[in-house]
């Protein structure tokens, strides 16, 4: 019988240099590194993104609540002059500022939380007074329903006269 014989088994030896190694795993730790910090920056960046947000939303709150404060010291000058007249008629712009002189009273939009826009027809007073966050705030008041509040973009006391929610 014929035999054939290639010989011993060769071993694969694979010879790895102890620099390159050291050189893998300082790049590993250097990325892992790299991640970390930026997933850091990144977290805090959202953060702050958050706070400026919130800020922003405080201001305009903070100023919506002017030109709410407005109306309601303009409906106490209203309601004065109702108590007085048993009625709206007759009642405009230069009645309420002889009763309430601080604000600026208008039939014309209002343009800023100083200045209350007024329409009276009757038992209903329509009040508008814009505020610097660019909403306008709405109070009706009506003696035969209930205090209603809106706001919108139009800026007239004839505007108001539409509110209709129960509250801003």
């Amino acid at each position: 019988m014929d035999e054939f014989n290639f010989g011993k088994p060769a071993r694969l030896q694979v010879s790895l240099n102890p620099k390159v190694l050291m050189a893998a795993g300082a790049l590993l730790v250097a990325a892992l590194a790299v991640y970390g910090f930026m997933s850091m920056v990144s977290k805090g960046g959202h953060e702050v993104a958050n706070a400026q947000v919130s800020a922003v939303q405080q201001i305009d709150h903070s100023q919506d609540v002017l030109a709410q404060t407005s109306l309601t010291s303009a409906l106490a000058a209203a309601k004065t002059l109702y108590m007085d007249n048993g009625s709206y008629d007759g009642t405009g712009p230069a009645d309420l500022a002889g009763v309430e002189p601080s604000f600026t009273y208008t039939d014309g939009p209002s343009p800023n939380p100083q200045t209350v826009s007024v329409a009276m027809q009757g038992s209903v007073a329509g009040l508008a007074s814009m505020s610097p966050s660019g909403t306008c705030f709405y109070l009706r008041d009506d003696e035969a329903v209930a205090l209603t509040y809106g706001s919108g973009t139009e800026c007239t006391g004839a505007a108001a006269l539409g509110a209709t929610a129960a509250s801003w």
